[in-house]
């Protein structure tokens, strides 16, 4: 996802997934290699917003794997809040002006095919769509020996089954797989 940031140089990236904070971190690091002062990711996760502190405590003391934030000298570059992507793609707030988005909240079909319809205009005007998934490793991951991992925790069809349909692209088809929409 870092090459893919300094090969797009957008200004706004949004991210719904902030997890343990690595990707975020891997698109600040290259916004910052980039050298432009103004572009920043927007980091969202559904975590309960009354944790102490907020968003931004939560980030930088958690998420952004405590002193790498600072070490990568990366904390002008972001920005960080609670947002759940579902009730956000949903609304009109989808609309707001963003070059990149990278979506990891959990990933199925159903995901995948909301960010086609939701954020056509964004696509035709020219946004890039990552998501995590789309790929049959990621789909057939074992949590144990009889079902794979998503099939058994998402009850979801698998997405790399859709590929041509949900028209996307395997960037890196390994654990953590990564996806864009074309």
């Amino acid at each position: 996802i870092y090459d893919a940031v300094i090969e797009k140089k957008p200004k706004t990236i949004l991210e719904f997934g902030t997890g343990d904070g690595f990707t975020c971190l891997c698109m600040a690091a290259a916004l910052k290699e980039i050298g432009d002062k103004d572009s920043t990711v927007f980091t969202y996760d559904w975590i309960d917003n009354s944790r102490s502190g907020g968003m931004d405590q939560y980030v930088q003391q958690y998420l952004l794997m405590g002193g790498e934030i600072q070490r990568l000298g990366v904390s002008e570059k972001i920005e960080a809040g609670f947002k759940d992507f579902y009730k956000w793609i949903d609304t009109a707030d989808y609309i707001e002006s963003f070059d990149f988005l990278y979506v990891d909240v959990g990933n199925t079909a159903k995901t995948i095919k909301l960010l086609r319809e939701k954020l056509k205009n964004n696509i035709d005007a020219g946004a890039t769509i990552f998501f995590e998934g789309g790929g049959e490793q990621r789909d057939d991951f074992t949590g144990n020996a009889d079902q794979g991992y998503w099939k058994r925790c998402q009850n979801h069809s698998a997405i790399h089954k859709l590929k041509d349909e949900l028209k996307f692209e395997i960037i890196h088809d390994g654990l953590p797989t990564l996806s864009k929409l074309i």
